[in-house]
């Protein structure tokens, strides 16, 4: 029963929003609260304010990287597991090479 009765009142507040509370609205602006204006609804200006200030210039790019020391990075990132298998895939792909050139 108390379903019925809350169901009954939202119903009576949205038929008197319908019919009295739109009308009381429709004559009334309302003033937004957003960035730019003042107290009395005026748009204000950001005339003479300038840049405050440079902007850094970052850090650089470093030295590059070289052949070992992303090895090094790659087999601590993988394991050394994964290292191993890289490792034996290159040799049986050098072996296989030179039995070709002869």
């Amino acid at each position: 029963m108390a379903m019925d009765d809350a169901a009954r009142f939202v119903q009576n507040k949205w038929n008197w929003f319908q019919t009295v509370g739109k009308a009381l609205m429709k004559g009334k602006k309302r003033k937004g609260k957003g960035k730019g204006k003042n107290n009395e609804g005026k748009k204000t200006t950001t005339k003479g304010k300038g840049k405050k200030g440079k902007k850094g210039k970052g850090k650089g790019k470093g030295r590059p990287a070289s052949m070992e020391s992303l090895d090094a990075e790659l087999e601590k990132y993988m394991g050394p597991e994964a290292a191993s298998a890289r490792l034996d895939d290159e040799l049986e792909n050098y072996f296989k090479e030179g039995e070709k050139e002869e």
